[in-house]
């Protein structure tokens, strides 16, 4: 049997493997509203960082929370957003499905 460490770790690879998954699907998504509305995708994709400081600054200051990056950069950044947001939880709740599938509850 394996040890706890193992099992671990491979939770924390389904849970890697599922946000891949949904970033790409996510990527697939903005790809495909470019497209629909006539255009390809673009070459960069703007977006605000720290939104809630954003909110907060003045008018003049704004610009400094903008990031571009491209296309291929984009489903990566995703995955980082998911993986920062909800790997834990992805986690804990596989985790609770193992000890119910062992019945150890």
């Amino acid at each position: 049997m394996k040890d706890t460490n193992e099992i671990q770790k491979q939770l924390e690879l389904k849970a890697n493997k599922y946000i891949e998954e949904k970033a790409k699907e996510m990527f697939e998504i903005h790809r495909e509203i470019a497209l629909f509305l006539g255009g390809s995708l673009p070459n960069y994709m703007e977006y605000i960082t720290e939104y809630g400081e954003y909110n907060q600054e003045i008018q003049a200051e704004r610009h400094k929370y903008f990031k571009s990056i491209s296309p291929s950069a984009l489903e990566h950044k995703y995955k980082l957003e998911l993986h920062k947001t909800y790997k834990e939880r992805i986690v804990r709740k596989y985790t609770r499905e193992l000890l119910e599938k062992v019945a150890i509850f």
